[in-house]
């Protein structure tokens, strides 16, 4: 027996598409899941229509007796088993290097009244003398998204959210066949467009969850929906003392227990805990899932989509290229998400966070964070404490939450929410159009370090609903607040 790992990874956006539980079938070649313009089987419609799996699991014993293996990969973010957007899940199986020579999976993709993805043609783990092939690994594109034929595409109606009851949509009888796309709401967001929770295969999500009408096109040039990973599973374990452990190409399954650890794991999509004491690890090529543990960490993600959890202490975490997922936890953690989209969340203690390249997320958590988006477009919330934040380049979104909070737009069109508490906004000028939404003429103040700018009396300031204020080629606008209300007095200048 050999113990094999199927990770899945949501590809898309914040906003985007979901995928049900994977569905995996293990077996000697004798199953075939489906063929491109054949109609689809009872057991493949109902995993395309409502991602249901019992049919297909009865369909699959049927067609390989007791030598057959079945199971899913699911999800663990929100509503029960649903693969989210950005979210990576991984499901271990002990298979027969004879019985369970071949695999294939498939899983609907929501929101769709019949879309699903899928492998048409077995895939081949095991040569004919048990031997592994190598890992494999598939890029599910949204031009690879497929019709099952079974129902009438309403996508426009959002199929199956808040939709509680299986099979209600108008059948039809039809090839299995590429998919024509998805039609958003005219309007916007095709759920949740007033932050009401969605429900999605009878479980709820947490309000404000959206399908967005660009994340969730996948009929746009170049979408990439999911990527499936599937690799051997290598096992390792530290003890009480200081380890060195060494990965490979498999997936490394790694528990360092206590002690000083180095780890350093190769190309494989792997699992690390490092546990106890200051370790420093590597993680490698691929997408991997780091828990640094107590203690204070040095963690390098490196290449690849990775989560990264800092754990308790005082972390140095480097996410390295690809769009990582990082939570610092307790302790002042450096978080440095460097290239790709980010999505970083401080937790508690005094963090800093750079975004780097790429479109990032940034949420403080609690604590005094220094904060900086770097290049693109950011969106940056300081959370609770008395945060810095820099969104630097691109058009930024940052809301400082609850402390007093020192908050610099950077170049670009920036919407700045100051949040509670005793707020300055700095405002740089570099060409930048500026728009502070909730701006407080008791506690708030704004900062301008420009070039030849030193006084009140160097500001352009109109308007009576909402303020505009003209500075040296850049300007700002103050919602809500009129240019007679603004005085000296609301103005630093450095």
């Amino acid at each position: 027996m050999v113990e094999i790992r199927v990770s899945v990874r949501n590809e898309t956006d914040i906003g985007g598409l979901y995928l049900t539980p994977v569905w995996v079938g293990f077996n000697d070649g004798g199953f075939d899941l489906f063929d491109i313009g054949d109609t689809a089987s009872a057991g493949l419609e109902r995993l395309a229509e409502d991602g249901t799996l019992d049919t297909l699991n009865g369909e699959f014993a049927a067609a390989t007796g007791v030598t057959g293996l079945s199971g899913m990969v699911s999800g663990d973010f929100g509503a029960a088993g649903v693969i989210d957007p950005f979210e990576l899940a991984s499901t271990i199986f002990d298979v027969d290097e004879q019985d369970h020579r071949y695999l294939q999976f498939g899983a609907m993709v929501i929101p769709s009244n019949d879309a699903f993805i899928g492998s048409d043609d077995p895939i081949e783990l095991f040569d004919a003398g048990g031997n592994f092939n190598g890992a494999t690994q598939i890029t599910i594109h949204g031009s690879d998204v497929l019709d099952a034929g079974t129902e009438a595409n309403t996508e426009q109606d959002a199929a199956f959210i808040n939709q509680n009851a299986p099979n209600t949509g108008d059948a039809t009888n039809s090839a299995i066949a590429a998919h024509p796309g998805y039609i958003g709401g005219e309007n916007g967001p095709v759920a949740g467009p007033n932050g009401e929770p969605m429900t999605i295969l009878g479980g709820t999500t947490a309000a404000g969850t959206i399908i967005d009408p660009t994340a969730g096109d996948f009929s746009r040039d170049g979408f990439e929906l999911a990527t499936v990973h599937i690799n051997v599973v290598a096992r390792h374990e530290g003890g009480a003392d200081a380890d060195e452990i060494l990965g490979g190409s498999a997936d490394d399954i790694v528990d360092a227990r206590g002690g000083n650890d180095v780890i350093e794991t190769g190309d494989g999509w792997d699992v690390i805990s490092a546990g106890r004491g200051m370790d420093l690890v590597y993680a490698g090529r691929g997408d991997d899932i780091i828990d640094g543990g107590a203690g204070r960490d040095f963690l390098f993600g490196e290449r690849g989509d990775d989560v990264i959890l800092g754990g308790f202490g005082r972390d140095f975490i480097e996410a390295g290229p690809g769009n990582d997922f990082v939570f610092g936890g307790g302790g002042g953690d450096w978080i440095d998400g460097e290239a790709s989209d980010d999505f970083l969340f401080g937790g508690g203690g005094a963090d800093v966070m750079l975004g780097g390249t790429g479109r990032d997320v940034l949420i403080g958590g609690g604590g005094n964070d220094l904060m900086s988006g770097g290049n693109s477009q950011d969106i940056i919330f300081g959370g609770a404490g008395h945060d810095v934040i820099n969104g630097d380049d691109g058009n930024d979104q940052i809301n400082g939450g609850a402390g007093n909070d020192l908050i610099i737009g950077g170049a670009g069109r920036n919407t700045i929410t100051t949040g509670s508490g005793e707020d300055v906004v700095v405002l740089t000028g570099e060409g930048a159009h500026d728009r502070v939404t909730d701006f407080d003429l008791v506690l708030d103040l704004i900062a301008i370090s420009a070039a030849g700018v030193t006084e009140f009396a160097d500001l352009t300031i109109t308007g009576t609903s909402s303020s505009r204020i003209a500075y040296n080629g850049s300007d700002a606008e103050l919602i809500g607040v009129a240019a007679a209300d603004l005085t000296a007095d609301h103005f630093l200048f450095v």
